[in-house]
């Protein structure tokens, strides 16, 4: 599972993604190459869903519609 080029390349400020809960330890781990990112994990049934978010945030609503 490759998280790490979706938080490097991510126009928003803002990630979410469902996952078996054996990933658990790579989606934080990503942090320690990520550091700009926050990650809180939700337990849903079978599978958990990850938010990441900017601890500073860098895109505005404009700017990643390419309305500047």
């Amino acid at each position: 599972m490759e998280i790490g080029w979706y938080l490097r390349f991510a126009k928003s400020d803002k990630i979410e993604l469902t996952a078996d809960p054996g990933t658990v330890p790579q989606i934080f781990y990503v942090l320690d190459i990520h550091p700009e990112w926050d990650v809180d994990i939700e337990n849903v049934e079978d599978h958990v869903v990850a938010h990441y978010r900017r601890k500073e945030p860098v895109w505005s609503k404009t700017e990643a519609a390419g309305q500047e």
